[in-house]
């Protein structure tokens, strides 16, 4: 192993330094401050954190109730971009904060559609104050967004109680918002926490949530465990229980209560 005296191994570490320095060229502060800044907006509840690499974490605030939009995320009209010149040199080159402010919100180039956050709500204004037009559009994509969500939990739901555990509680929040904004959304049985395991299904003996209309789904045995919601819901897969009301309800010809007993039994068996 070699040995130095303290000296060296000073000069040695000022060299390292030396050569691991980087001439950074910055632009001129005037630059940045060549017009109004790009403000970024928010009409749901939900505060984001977006990472944008070399350049932060930049924060989306929430909109508070009450309130028609967020506080503003401000991006400076122009950006510092860091350009790695050589292995001793950075250079920061300029970039249009609004196409920066894009970036943030995942539109522009090299961004994936699952990336775009205008469906939960969040806009890139064209002014300092967001106009209605704008606000409307940012509610109305939120709006579709949180229907998704609802629809996503009916078809979790609609699979059993093996699949419950897959409902969010951003799908169960999102009914909330939907009353709150007056959109007509009919009550559901998974808006609420659901427990499973409270009784037992009468077919099979597994564990289901008492809430449970009919046992189906991946492990699910078919049992109706509420004929009279099966019914009502017109659910796929029973359509010799809803479907017999139907033509029961328009059928013009009179049959016996004993042959018609018959055979809405023997159908509710199949």
């Amino acid at each position: 192993m070699p040995v130095g005296t303290v000296e060296q191994g000073q000069l040695a570490r000022q060299e390292l330094a030396t050569k691991n320095q980087k001439i950074i060229s910055t632009l001129p502060e005037e630059l940045r401050i060549a017009g109004d800044p790009i403000k970024i907006f928010n009409v749901s509840n939900q505060k984001w954190e977006v990472s944008m690499g070399g350049l932060g974490t930049w924060t989306i605030h929430a909109c508070e109730k009450g309130q028609a939009h967020s506080e503003p995320l401000e991006v400076p009209f122009i950006m510092n971009e860091g350009i790695m010149v050589d292995m001793e040199h950075i250079e920061f080159r300029a970039m249009a904060g609004m196409r920066f402010a894009e970036s943030i919100i995942g539109i522009g180039q090299h961004r994936h559609p699952t990336e775009d956050l205008r469906r939960w709500g969040i806009f890139v204004a064209a002014g300092s104050v967001p106009t209605e037009e704008e606000l409307a559009k940012a509610r109305s994509q939120y709006r579709e967004r949180q229907l998704e969500l609802v629809s996503q939990g009916d078809g979790f739901y609609g699979d059993g109680p093996a699949e419950y555990k897959n409902i969010t509680k951003a799908m169960r929040e999102a009914i909330d918002w939907l009353v709150a904004e007056g959109v007509e959304v009919e009550e559901r049985p998974w808006h609420k926490m659901i427990k499973a395991g409270q009784i037992e299904c009468p077919g099979c003996f597994q564990k289901v949530d008492p809430r449970t209309i009919a046992h189906i789904g991946p492990n699910g045995c078919g049992w109706v465990l509420n004929e009279e919601e099966v019914i009502k819901r017109k659910m796929r897969g029973y359509e010799h229980l809803w479907l017999e009301r139907t033509v029961t309800h328009h059928s013009t010809e009179p049959e016996s209560s004993e042959e018609g007993g018959n055979k809405a039994s023997g159908k509710r068996k199949q």
